[in-house]
């Protein structure tokens, strides 16, 4: 039904946010590991 194809939607888009925030979090780490080295 629609809901469920919403709720769907709604999960994958917060799978999604939460991918790119670790992602974000992953690169800045290892540029700080950069820049002490």
């Amino acid at each position: 039904s629609q809901d469920e194809h919403k709720r769907s939607v709604d999960q994958l888009q917060k799978l999604t946010d939460s991918f790119i925030a670790n992602t974000d979090q992953i690169g800045q780490d290892k540029e700080v590991e950069l820049v002490e080295v």
